[in-house]
């Protein structure tokens, strides 16, 4: 196109405009531009010189209008800027005075062609974009017009009159029978709406122009117009038909002689091998492109490189892979090229995840959104929403997951991109899966499994999926239908409890994979020979099984960043969960020599494994410094362990044993050189090692007072443990109650508590519910002696408990020790008492904790300094604009979500007479509006406080001061204690805050804020307070994870610091909540401990009339 718009100008102003010009100007002319050919610039502006100044005296401004045009020409070559405008600023004064608007035009394109080569970009769009408009009001267009506002429009990436003048130009060419220019013109157009993502249109069209140009005979634009194809293939997942393009591309440049064009070729076909995970066929293209552009080119683009990097990633090569990709985001920044810019920040995604680092990762993807917006680019942004629905997947976080994934797969499906939509229906299926959806699931898995076949792609993914919801469901019939490829491995022989049929499938499953290593298959077949050995009482082999399951598992936890393990345990493998084995061996441990004290270990490997890391770090690892050798070797060996993992799991998943061998041993020396650097660490830096390395503690390193009794529950499925222990003595009892019947109970109890509307439903219930409760899990332990006779639980024993899965949300001091046979109601205060009750809150101080390991880091690592004030109390917010308190405008207002009155929520929860809607089992619409009532009298007791309690070095932040803003400017850690006083809400309440959170004050929120204390943003404070009290409804609810326990705001407080949480367990009244928590700091001024502090406070509000459970058992105390 480039010729032809070329001849047509030269032909259009030397013969057409000018076609009577005087011979002795045309010899001028002439000789100048057989100079200018040469490169003499000097001696062609000296002829031009001449003749214009002939063209002057004879007032030929036609031939003036050339010279002039022709010396500006000759002065950008020789770079002479103020020279080269000049004369075209006095070409252009000649258009003027002629009148010729199509010359005025021209002559500003020459300028802006003219600013292009001399780097002014500024001015080059300025005079492109007179030129074109001059053009645009020119009522009759020629061909040249119309070829010049293609070029325009395509500068401005205007792709609307791209495609319209390009049309024209395509009309224009018809009456030419110029079939060169319309095979050029079919392929802008193959390119443009390649670049709309409109690629039905943009395959059609790089047909056009190939068949011309084949007919032609035109090689060069053949090689084009066959990787602009392959292009598109690569795009709708259509594989066979890019690489039979691209073989032809390479084929063609090779008789070209077009190293570049061999290189891109080259570089295509590796993409090709890429995206269908053949990562060895994709690195021998790739490195035949490196090669050429490293021999031939001199230079790298940074698609290439950026592709490169990715395939490193892929195979665990992580430095090569962030080296090539730095190159590339380097690359595309000084080429301000947005596109090759988000391929470079995908691949740090890409990067981050496969370490596992997510949050890292998702700032890159968000990156890619920015620039997805800048590009209006609707593939890049689908793929960075698919990327973030992928991650908030593995985080649990499953609405925002579902938000991301909903949006992608309907930009997959009107973009007609196949492979996507397939995969983002499988991630919609896994998605309702983890919430639990199975209907829906199932759904999704069975539409991507269609789909996929009808791509001829390989289907595992969803059979795989279809499998675990029918094994998670139990449903033998479906199994044995659905199980095809998976029948080897057993696990329905264990759900038919046929444990020898299962042992002999494990073990042949585990003769044939123990070849491939693949670790999630590993997990499966020990960990299902573990269940079937102890199916079969045989006890040592189950343990060995089990081991070997667990080992692998911490294998793969260490190569995860610490900041991101706390999902780590929550997946399944085939419907185990990752915890199975750990609860296999406590189990077995019992029937096996090392009892009690093996069961504990065991235990304890499931227990807060990320929330002790984290303590860990909290307690100044920032501020400790080993030698910078060895932080250094430290750092290496961890990049090492990760990149070696990722090269063998990748290796062995191609099935390509060569190079295997030397990874592994690679691998082992890595391994060894760790072992002896922590075993360094250990002697030279203790403390450092310890708070670096943690591990679960043996029950010989628990640290417990003398009057403290600890209870560790562990929930099976099989059966439930409860591991009693005092200074130097564990007991284990075996309760029979498995993880599916203490679930039902502990429900049941907790849904007539949960469900209390006024004082007159405050009836007795649940008082034989919670005796049974009382009868299973803790009678029993009152009849456990230790070594001496002596009773493991004595009257002034003080109680710790460790609950598990289900008990996490048991306020044990509600739970009925007696209960006389006939019943005697009696009319209380505020509600119907039973006499003679007694509960167990009664007769112990009991506390929580998420582990005895926990417990003792705690004690092992006191704060390093005190805080300087003794409280902050956060109370009675303003929650919306027509409070008399707010007195911005109402244009201000910021609204929240919904209408509907959430007025159970925090302290003020339970007012009669109002109708109670359980928030977090009603998806609230997006475009109502909420309203929460407001707390008034935690305003009192912040008062109290504050004024009263604690007078000296104590602050309040109330009324509209409740804000995130003045939180966050107050410093945090400087203060004992911290009291929110406010509502709290669920991860489902508010339908754009997906996790539980506090409400802080909501008129004027700053648009970088949004109101809300959520557990994210707890989870990024530095705390050292003795204590925080969440005084609002079910702060100590949230999600349970596996190898966490419940992650709520009670345990996000501890993340950040917090030694001890005050927490609520459900929706609580405010007159009761509000005396409680005034006298519990009372207490706690007059020198008594968080334990006994919150006991006095119970039996206080129990003697004012608060004497039903509901009032006073609600707040638990987790913590020292």
């Amino acid at each position: 196109m480039k010729k032809i718009v070329f001849f047509v100008l030269f032909f259009s102003i030397l013969t057409f405009l000018y076609p009577q010009a005087e011979e002795s100007l045309e010899n001028y002319i002439k000789q100048g531009q057989e100079r200018y050919v040469a490169k003499d610039f000097p001696k062609a502006i000296h002829f031009w010189e001449k003749g214009l100044q002939l063209a002057k005296e004879r007032q030929d401004k036609a031939k003036a209008l050339i010279f002039f045009k022709a010396i500006g020409d000759a002065y950008v070559n020789l770079f002479c800027k103020e020279k080269a405008i000049k004369s075209y600023e006095d070409a252009l004064k000649i258009t003027k005075e002629m009148k010729n608007r199509k010359n005025e035009a021209l002559t500003l394109y020459y300028m802006g062609n003219a600013y292009k080569i001399l780097k002014d970009r500024e001015n080059e769009a300025f005079s492109y974009k007179l030129s074109m408009a001059i053009f645009e009001d020119i009522e009759v267009k020629d061909i040249v017009i119309i070829d010049l506002l293609v070029f325009f429009s395509k500068y401005f990436n205007n792709i609307e009159k791209q495609i319209l003048y390009s049309e024209q130009f395509l009309n224009m060419l018809e009456k030419t029978r110029n079939e060169e220019a319309k095979a050029m013109c079919y392929h802008d157009l193959g390119i443009t709406y390649d670049s709309l993502e409109k690629f039905d249109k943009a395959w059609e069209y790089f047909s056009r122009s190939l068949e011309i140009f084949q007919k032609n005979g035109n090689k060069k634009y053949q090689l084009k117009a066959f990787n602009g194809m392959g292009c598109i293939s690569i795009a709708i997942s259509d594989y066979p038909k890019a690489l039979e393009c691209f073989q032809k591309a390479i084929t063609l440049s090779q008789e070209l002689k077009d190293k570049e064009a061999e290189m891109w070729a080259f570089c295509n076909m590796g993409i090709v091998y890429l995206e269908q995970e053949k990562y060895s066929k994709a690195l021998q293209y790739l490195l035949k492109a490196k090669e050429i552009c490293e021999k031939d080119l001199h230079k790298f683009d940074s698609i290439f490189c950026c592709k490169l990097g990715l395939l490193y990633a892929r195979i665990g090569n992580t430095s090569a892979a962030w080296t090539w990709t730095e190159k590339a985001l380097s690359i595309a920044k000084e080429e301000g090229n947005k596109k090759d810019e988000a391929l470079a920040q995908e691949n740090f995604g890409v990067i981050y995840f496969l370490l596992g680092n997510y949050s890292k990762a998702l700032v890159h993807y968000k990156e890619i959104l920015r620039l997805s917006e800048e590009m209006q680019s609707e593939c890049n942004k689908a793929s960075s929403y698919y990327d973030m629905a992928v991650i908030y997947t593995q985080q649990g976080n499953y609405n925002k997951a579902l938000e991301y994934a909903k949006i992608c797969h309907s930009i997959f499906q009107k973009k007609n991109i196949k492979r996507m939509e397939s995969h983002s229906t499988n991630l919609l299926g896994l998605i309702y899966a983890g919430m639990g959806d199975s209907h829906s699931a199932l759904k999704y898995y069975h539409e991507s499994w269609k789909q996929m076949k009808e791509l001829g792609m390989d289907s595992f993914l969803p059979d795989s999926n279809i499998y675990k919801i029918h094994l998670e469901n139990e449903d033998i019939s479906k199994i044995s239908e659905h199980q095809g490829m998976f029948k080897a491995l057993g696990l329905q022989e264990l759900l038919q409890k046929d444990y020898q049929k299962a042992k002999q499938k494990f073990s042949s499953l585990l003769s044939r994979i123990q070849k491939d290593r693949q670790f999630n298959f590993l997990f499966i077949s020990y960990t299902g020979l573990g269940l079937a050995c102890e199916g079969l009482e045989e006890y040592e082999e189950a343990a060995q099984n089990y081991s070997k399951a667990c080992q692998i598992l911490e294998k793969i936890r260490v190569q995860i960043p610490q900041a991101e393990r706390i999902q780590f345990f929550n997946p399944k493998e085939f419907s185990l969960p990752r915890l199975e084995a750990y609860e296999g061996l406590a189990r077995t441990s019992l029937s096996l020599p090392e009892g009690a004290k093996g069961s504990f270990y065991y235990t304890e490997c499931t227990r807060a494994r990320a929330f002790i890391e984290a303590c860990s770090r909290r307690y100044g690892i920032q501020e400790m410094r080993i030698s910078s050798d060895l932080a250094r070797e430290e750092l290496e060996i961890q990049e090492k362990t990760v990149s070696l993992y990722k090269r063998i799991e990748n290796t062995i998943l191609k099935e390509e044993s060569r190079g295997l061998e030397e990874l592994e041993e690679e691998l082992r020396r890595v391994n060894c050189k760790e072992d002896m650097l922590i075993e360094k660490l250990r002697k030279e830096y203790p403390e450092y090692a310890s708070i670096r390395y943690p591990q679960p503690m043996r029950w010989e390193s628990i640290i417990l007072k003398p009057d403290e009794v600890l209870i560790e529950y562990e929930v099976t499925k099989a059966y439930t443990i409860a591991l009693v222990g005092k200074q130097g003595i564990l007991k284990y009892h075996k309760i029979p109650i498995n993880r599916k019947e203490i679930a039902n109970l502990v429900k049941e109890y907790r849904k007539y508590l949960q469900s209390i509307q006024s004082s007159q439903e405050l009836e007795i219930d649940t008082a034989r519910i919670a005796k049974k409760l009382y009868d299973l899990l803790f009678l029993p332990l009152l009849e456990m002696k230790d070594g001496n006779g002596m009773p493991m639980i004595s009257k002034d024993s003080r109680i710790i408990i460790m609950p598990d899965e289900i008990l996490g949300i048991l306020p044990f001091e509600s739970l009925i020790a007696v209960l006389p046979e006939k019943l005697e109601i009696k009319q209380g205060l505020y509600s119907s008492i039973i006499a003679g009750i007694e509960y167990l809150g009664d007769q112990y101080d009991i506390a929580y904790y998420h582990s005895a390991t926990a417990l003792t880091l705690h004690r092992n690592f006191p704060k390093a300094t005190k805080p300087s004030k003794k409280m902050l109390v956060l109370a009675d917010p303003v929650f919306h604009a027509q409070d008399s308190r707010y007195t911005i405008t109402q244009d201000e207002y910021t609204k929240l979500g919904t209408n509907l009155v959430i007025q159970y929520m925090g302290l003020g929860g339970l007012r009669k007479g109002v109708s109670k809607i359980k928030a977090e089992e009603k998806e609230t619409p997006q475009d109502e509006e909420i309203f929460f009532q407001r707390l008034a009298r935690t305003g009192d007791l912040a008062n109290k406080l504050a004024e009263k309690v604690f007078p000296e070095r104590s602050d309040i932040l109330k009324g509209m001061e409740a804000s995130e803003e003045n939180l966050f400017q107050k410093s945090l850690n400087d203060y004992q204690y911290l009291v929110f006083a406010t509502h709290g809400i669920l991860d489902t309440a508010v339908p754009y805050i997906h996790e539980p959170a506090l409400v802080l004050s909501q008129p004027g929120v700053k648009e970088s804020q949004n109101g809300f204390l959520t557990l994210g943003k707890v989870m990024q404070l530095k705390l050292q307070a003795d204590l925080v009290a969440l005084t609002a409804c079910q702060t100590g609810l949230g999600k349970y994870i596996d190898g966490e326990g419940v992650m709520g705001l009670g345990r996000a407080f501890q993340y950040a610091g917090a030694r001890s949480v005050l927490v609520s367990l459900w929706s609580v009244d405010e007159n009761s909540t509000t005396i409680l928590v005034e006298k519990f700091f009372e207490y706690l001024k007059s020198g008594k401990s968080n334990r006994e502090s919150i006991r006095l406070a119970r039996n206080y509000i129990r003697s004012q009339g608060y004497e039903h459970p509901f009032f006073w058992t609600p707040f638990i105390l987790i913590g020292e």
